[in-house]
């Protein structure tokens, strides 16, 4: 920086004063108590503060001249726009749902500069998670916008150093001294950001709490990925809107779904392949032993389905090391023709899980990856934020001579299901048991960021076809705003309680498993197996095997569609017998996607017409077909279609 001080002092901020004589320089209104002393270039571009380098504005044409400005690019669209909608709100509270990797952190960041810069707060605290995330926030507040924020920060110390702006701590630090921070927060004018404000609920007495903490502070800002609803606990600062089940929902004051980062660049698809399998496991209890063969097609009650799911993830059989190989060829066929250096992420159940997977990539890939399995180790060599960071930069100085120069795999438990920022992540493997929606939203949002490098670069994420998970991404791949019950503690208690059931009285083995690949979920669109198999000889046939799988579907969905339309016959037998076969009568299940996939556009134009929320419009569709889309029979999707159609006409009509 040209100047440590960032700040103009008293004298000149009177001489900026003087220089306008009293009003805003930029639109002449009469400066009141608290205008902004201003930097023309920018602190964070290494503007000097001086006062041939200021001006004296208004606090709301500094905080939209700033809403305009980060030193690392300009902001996106939808940040310009909330940051606008933030100021004119000028409430002590505010909500953000923006969609993982949309910017949420420097979207907050703007605003902290703006609020510091015009003196409305003299100080920040960031709270967060986990730890990793207190480095990952420092450093975005240092880069981009010049703000110097303490991760180190302990309950010990007490006193916030003179030469910070604030602090960033966890949940659990103010948890245990909350009155600590109701004394920080207070002793100085503060805006408090909360990253996942829904980590304020994941404990009994965490948000009471936080509530005694911050309940004081200038200024609260929330943000979180995915919109949820609670069960009947509030969390502290936020505001609820019962549904006619009696669920609170959360009201945001703005939001930026993952359909609205898709459209606008923002953010890239992700891929979801999926694998079906024959499982084989026994389960002991009170002495009696039963032994089980089944499929994911299988209905079975809860604890079976858990059974079957950890004999899809037990590293001792075969459907696992299947998975990992064919995520591993699609890793390689991405860094081969797209960006060499992506990279994948193995997320496992716990930290043995975790360990023995390691070992399983080395055997069957050739590398032993990076693992990363617990947030406080006491050992620096191991810690799971450098391991992360070193990761995330492709750093290969820990790796030893056995490792190619980039790393290529992580393995991972929770720490990196939520906020961590690893853009070259491109493929995943979803092996671990916990299967709340929260936390698969989650990990989703891990390989959504956009590359910069390699902007046109597709993730991939391969899972289980477990009834649960899917149902989740049948939700994610739906047009239109959803709350996620916040159910992570519940969903904990549930997979400690599995665990301990292992000993003792009961006990459970899993005994053999395969794996055989399913199907492929583009957007919202379901290729089945024998679909795929179609389309890869379609790209055998026209010299197209190089071309990513994902494409060639898409590719192929559309050369189908033209061919029918136009009554054109395919080049080739081989591809005309793929037509054929591809145009066969459609399941059920096919038959329902596409019904979807027409209401929801259906739904998205008449949002966009009339300014009502998707869910308003789906809210009054679940009450005139008598049931919820995910719901829903063919019958009551056809309905839902025909009303939506003739509201949409409606609208056209009266548009004109």
């Amino acid at each position: 920086m040209t100047d440590s001080r960032r700040r103009f002092n008293a004298r000149e901020r009177f001489a900026l004063y003087l220089a306008t004589g009293g009003v805003c320089r930029l639109c002449g209104c009469l400066l009141e108590p608290g205008w902004h002393a201003d930097h023309v270039e920018p602190y964070s571009k290494n503007g000097p503060t001086d006062v041939i380098n200021g001006q004296a504005l208004c606090a709301a044409c500094n905080l939209k001249k700033g809403a305009t400005m980060s030193s690392a690019s300009d902001l996106r669209k939808w940040q310009r726009f909330s940051v606008t909608k933030y100021i004119d709100k000028d409430s002590q509270d505010y909500l953000q749902v923006a969609t993982p990797g949309a910017g949420k952190t420097t979207f907050a960041l703007s605003i902290a500069r703006s609020l510091l810069e015009s003196r409305i707060v003299q100080r920040v605290i960031v709270v967060v998670p986990t730890k990793h995330l207190r480095v990952q926030w420092r450093n975005a507040a240092k880069d981009q916008f010049g703000i110097q924020l303490n991760a180190t920060f302990g309950n010990a110390q007490q006193m916030i150093a003179s030469d910070y702006d604030g602090i960033v701590v966890t949940y659990a630090a103010v948890t245990s001294f909350s009155e600590l921070y109701r004394h920080l927060s207070t002793e100085r004018s503060t805006l408090v950001i909360f990253d996942e404000i829904h980590h304020a609920g994941d404990a009994k007495g965490w948000g009471d709490a936080i509530h005694h903490a911050f309940d004081a502070a200038r200024r609260r800002l929330a943000i979180t990925g995915t919109p949820f609803r609670s069960k009947g606990e509030r969390i502290p600062f936020l505001r609820y809107e019962a549904d006619p089940d009696g669920a609170l929902n959360l009201h945001a004051d703005d939001t930026y779904s993952y359909i609205d980062a898709l459209r606008d660049g923002v953010c890239r698809e992700v891929y979801f392949h999926t694998f079906e399998g024959e499982f084989e496991w026994e389960y002991v209890t009170n002495g009696k032993r039963v032994t089980y063969a089944k499929t994911f097609a299988d209905e079975l009650n809860p604890n079976e389905e858990s059974q079957r799911l950890k004999t899809a993830l037990s590293t001792e059989t075969d459907w696992l090391p299947q998975v990992i190989r064919d995520a591993d060829r699609r890793l390689q066929s991405i860094r081969e023709n797209e960006f060499p250096d992506a990279a994948g992420l193995i997320i496992a159940m716990d930290r043995d899980h975790a360990l023995r997977i390691a070992s399983l990539v080395k055997k069957h890939i050739g590398e032993m990856p990076f693992v990363a399995m617990s947030d406080n180790p006491d050992n620096e060599i191991d810690n799971p934020s450098d391991i992360i960071q070193r990761f995330a930069d492709g750093d290969s100085e820990v790796t030893g001579p056995s490792y190619r120069n980039i790393p290529r795999w992580l393995v991972a438990v929770k720490m990196v299901s939520e906020g961590v920022d690893i853009p070259r992540l491109c493929v995943g493997v979803y092996a671990t048991n916990v299967v709340s929606e929260l936390f698969f939203r989650q990990a989703v949002g891990r390989f959504v960021r956009v590359v910069q490098d390699a902007p046109g670069v597709s993730a991939v994420l391969f899972v289980p076809k477990d009834s649960r998970i899917v149902s989740h991404m049948e939700r994610i791949r739906e047009e239109v705003e959803v709350f996620v019950q916040e159910d992570l503690e519940e969903e904990q208690e549930r997979v400690d309680r599995e665990r301990s059931s292992t000993t003792g009285a009961n006990s459970y083995e899993a005994i053999r498993s395969t794996a055989m690949a399913d199907s492929i979920l583009i957007g919202d669109e379901v290729y089945s197996r024998e679909y795929i198999a179609d389309v890869q000889r379609f790209q055998v046939v026209n010299g197209m095997e190089g071309m990513a799988l994902e494409l060639a579907l898409k590719f192929y969905r559309k050369a189908q569609e033209w061919w029918m339309s136009t009554g054109v016959t395919a080049p080739t037998t081989s591809v005309q017998e793929a037509v054929t076969a591809a145009s066969r009568s459609l399941s059920l299940d096919e038959e329902k996607q596409a019904l979807k996939k027409r209401i929801s556009k259906s739904v998205s134009r008449i949002a966009h017409a009339t300014g009502f929320d998707h869910k308003d419009v789906h809210y009054r569709l679940n009450t005139e077909t008598g049931a919820r889309q995910p719901n829903a029979t063919i019958d009551q999707l056809a309905e839902r279609l025909r009303l939506v159609q003739e509201w949409e006409e409606e609208v056209r009509q009266g548009a004109h």
